[in-house]
C-alpha cells in the first residue's frame, strides 16, 4: 500500500477564509490559489472570486499514477450563471455526501446562494510533465488499488462541509 494514502491518519483542513472544511490523509498537501473571476454567457457578465484548493498525496515518482481532489468555490456578486442553460444545478450540496464514486474521474457541482461549489477528483491520472521519447505509460492500477482509492475519495467527499452560505 502506498503510505502517502494511508487511511489510518487523517487531519481536518479548513480553508484560510473558512469557506469549507474537509478531512484528508495527514500526509497530503494542499495547494491553494485565489483570483478574480469574470464569467460571460449569452451577453451577460458575472463577477466574483474563485478559490481553488487542490488536495493530493506528496509528489511521487513520475512513473506512477497520481490521484487528487480539487475543491473550487466561486463566489459571485449575485446568483451564479447556469453552467448549462437548459439544466438547473442542484441547490442542496447534500448529494456530495451521498454520491457514489464510480469512475476514475468526475466533477460534481452545485449552487448555494451566490456560491458555486465544484468538486473534481481523479484516482489514476498520469503526470503531465514532459516525457522523453520512448517513455512508457505506467501500468494500470490493480482493481484492489482502484477500489481503495475510490473509497478514499468518497471519504474525503463525505467529509466536505460548506461553512459559508453565499
Amino acid at each position: 500500500m502506498d503510505m502517502s494514502m494511508d487511511e489510518s491518519n487523517w487531519r481536518e483542513f479548513t480553508d484560510p477564509h473558512r469557506r469549507f472544511r474537509v478531512d484528508i490523509p495527514a500526509s497530503w498537501r494542499v495547494d491553494q490559489s485565489e483570483s478574480a473571476l469574470t464569467h460571460s454567457q449569452q451577453g451577460r457578465v458575472w463577477h466574483g472570486t474563485r478559490f481553488i484548493a487542490k488536495l493530493h498525496p506528496p509528489d511521487g515518482d513520475e512513473n506512477t499514477r497520481h490521484m487528487s481532489v480539487t475543491i473550487r468555490i466561486e463566489q459571485f456578486n449575485e446568483t451564479p450563471p447556469p453552467i448549462f442553460w437548459d439544466m438547473p444545478e442542484p441547490t442542496d450540496l447534500g448529494f456530495l455526501r451521498t454520491y457514489r464514486v464510480i469512475y476514475d474521474s468526475d466533477w460534481l457541482s452545485g449552487i448555494v446562494g451566490h456560491l458555486r461549489v465544484h468538486v473534481q477528483y481523479g484516482i489514476q491520472r498520469v503526470s503531465r510533465k514532459y516525457h522523453p521519447e520512448g517513455w512508457q505509460l505506467p501500468a494500470p492500477l490493480s482493481l484492489g488499488e482502484q477500489h481503495r482509492r475510490r473509497a478514499l475519495v468518497q471519504r474525503i467527499i463525505n467529509s466536505f462541509e460548506l461553512l459559508v452560505s453565499g
